[in-house]
């Protein structure tokens, strides 16, 4: 008979708390993903499928088929992958789920998510040649590229190694404009440089005039330390 097990006693555990409607749409969605796995180049069934499998269904459903899923009729087969994977945990004829949940319900089969990184960390020489060759304008060999055309170069490299070495998020990043430092002293005392405190700090910090306050504390350091 059609659908095998596990699916019979899967729905025979549904029928209990849910309506004659929604058992025929979770069936039509399991028996889709059934005959999904089927045809992969590898074949394989719901109680041995991996992620990756679990994902290309997603993705076929969603991008590649005549016509894809809109996000309701996706998330009704996320509610019934989901709900399938839980009771196979719960009667242990899996020790885990095939793929990785967050506390919050959010998996690699929800909607719009994704199993590669937009964002991922630079190696300390990565870093140093964005820095000295993307924002300072030198060449890979040290020297100083003549075709570089960019005005303040320490100032765009000064930046960057504020966010990379503060962790700073992007709507905590402030900067201070030229016109907004004052001149070289004439007592040749050291110029004033940027100092960021921690907002739970209980510090004072000057702000310039046209800088949203933010979570940062920003003060200006002079020949005589910090002034709060």
């Amino acid at each position: 008979m059609r659908p095998a097990e596990p699916l019979c006693s899967f729905f025979l555990e549904l029928s209990k708390s849910l309506k004659a409607k929604s058992l025929e749409d979770y069936a039509y969605d399991a028996l889709d993903l059934v005959d999904f796995l089927d045809q992969l180049p590898v074949p394989t069934d719901l109680l041995s499928a991996a992620e990756d499998d679990l994902v290309a269904y997603r993705e076929d459903c969603t991008a590649h088929r005549e016509a894809p899923d809109k996000p309701a009729t996706w998330r009704r087969r996320r509610a019934t992958i989901n709900n399938f994977y839980d009771w196979a945990v719960q009667e242990r004829l899996l020790e885990r789920r095939p793929y990785f949940r967050r506390r919050g319900g959010r998996d690699v089969l929800a909607w719009g998510a994704t199993t590669e990184l937009d964002v991922r960390h630079l190696t300390w020489r990565q870093w140093r040649f964005l820095k000295q060759v993307g924002l300072r304008g030198y060449q890979p060999d040290g020297l100083i590229d003549p075709a570089f055309r960019v005005r303040s170069p320490l100032r765009n490299s000064a930046a960057a190694e504020l966010a990379v070495t503060t962790g700073m998020r992007l709507r905590e990043f402030s900067c201070l404009l030229d016109i907004e430092v004052g001149p070289p002293r004439r007592d040749a005392s050291r110029p004033r440089c940027c100092c960021r405190r921690s907002p739970n700090s209980g510090c004072r910090g000057w702000w310039p005039s046209n800088t949203r306050r933010c979570r940062s504390l920003i003060c200006i350091a002079g020949p005589s330390g910090p002034r709060w």
